[in-house]
């Protein structure tokens, strides 16, 4: 039973390397325009056109590093809402999550409060799901309440809001449209 035992922790890659092995490994994963990616969008200064750049030559919006962070995650965290848009475009899932807690962009968003707001509308226009959960069972709407940062909760109501009356409205349309057809259909 040892021998199988041993064989077991062989097979995973946490035993054979460590944490910090199994991060290496999986940025070694990384293309050069991956890493660079990753890079620009965690400097303190956003160069939009080297995102553009990088994108072009074949980069992932959708890579993760050792930290288990994507592009749009990076980008959120050092307060970069310009890159959201130019991730998005790429094809960035908007709610891919990542870090060790399972969070999405728009988690990471309203977690830097006020310095968050730019990057959670940004994130919110390209359909960020609210109701997504971390691994803690919280959602980016729940923690927005909880932050006590006025601004955020009403931006979160606003886009609620908006999005049941989008809902309403179709369901309108909806059915007015089924009247007509149904109008119609007693003229036949």
């Amino acid at each position: 039973t040892n021998d199988k035992a041993l064989m077991g922790m062989q097979s995973s890659p946490n035993v054979q390397y460590g944490e910090v092995g199994v991060a290496l490994l999986r940025n070694s994963k990384l293309s050069t325009a991956d890493l660079n990616l990753l890079y620009t969008l965690s400097r303190p200064e956003l160069d939009i056109h080297e995102i553009k750049r990088l994108l072009n030559e074949g980069a992932n919006p959708n890579c993760v590093n050792a930290a288990k962070e994507t592009p749009l995650i990076c980008a959120v965290r050092n307060g970069h809402a310009d890159a959201i848009s130019i991730l998005k475009e790429n094809g960035a899932h908007i709610n891919a999550t990542g870090t060790s807690l399972g969070n999405t962009a728009l988690h990471e968003a309203v977690l830097r409060g006020m310095d968050g707001l730019e990057s959670a509308k940004e994130l919110l226009r390209y359909g960020a799901n609210t109701k997504v959960e971390n691994d803690r069972k919280e959602t980016p709407h729940g923690l927005a309440l909880h932050s006590n940062c006025e601004p955020l909760i009403r931006l979160f109501a606003y886009y609620l809001g908006q999005k049941q009356l989008e809902e309403f409205t179709e369901n309108d349309t909806k059915d007015r449209n089924d009247l007509k057809l149904n109008s119609s259909l007693d003229i036949v």
